[in-house]
């Protein structure tokens, strides 16, 4: 996501983002399918592939939802709440995007590890599972923030502010990359 974003509002910046995280989750989604072709071959997919994308993808995400959580929704929230609506929903979800993420990371280095058959063959099942799970929540979550939570947003928060709000989410993205 190190394309140069300058003058985008936060939502223009938030969507990008969006579509270089659904590209890396098409990434994902093709190791799993061949890793779940290789359990059934009895041989693996190749695991550093499997370790590159998901490392990638939970340093993209995670900055991605920190400009969420400390950029836009805080500004939102005097429209539309914290805790009961769309930002209280999106906060459960980043909550279940991190914990799917640590999960499937920690499947990756067992994988990685010098572990007995047995465990490999379980973090390769759980790799699988958590994977898809990621997979299948990622694309759900992005789609209501796309269709719901930003034409929200747009509607309630003024241009200029979008504009420094764009402005604050890529300091935070230089800071933490």
């Amino acid at each position: 996501m190190g394309h140069d974003a300058t003058g985008l509002d936060a939502l223009q910046e938030l969507t990008r983002e969006h579509e270089a995280v659904l590209l890396q989750v098409d990434a994902l989604q093709q190791v799993l399918d061949d890793m779940q072709d290789g359990l059934q071959r009895a041989d693996a997919a190749p695991l550093e592939t499997a370790e590159n994308v998901v490392r990638a993808l939970r340093m993209d995400l995670d900055i991605h939802l920190r400009k969420e959580e400390a950029v836009l929704f805080p500004p939102l929230e005097a429209h539309l709440g914290r805790e009961q609506g769309p930002i209280g929903v999106m906060l459960m979800e980043h909550e279940d995007l991190r914990r799917i993420m640590q999960r499937l990371s920690a499947a990756v280095s067992l994988l990685r590890s010098d572990a007995e058959p047995v465990s490999r063959k379980e973090a390769h099942e759980e790799m699988l599972r958590w994977g898809r799970g990621l997979v299948g929540l990622l694309r759900q979550h992005i789609a209501k923030e796309d269709q719901c939570l930003f034409p929200m947003a747009a509607s309630r928060l003024e241009g200029g502010q979008l504009r420094a709000l764009g402005e604050e989410m890529r300091v935070l993205g230089r800071e933490a990359g």
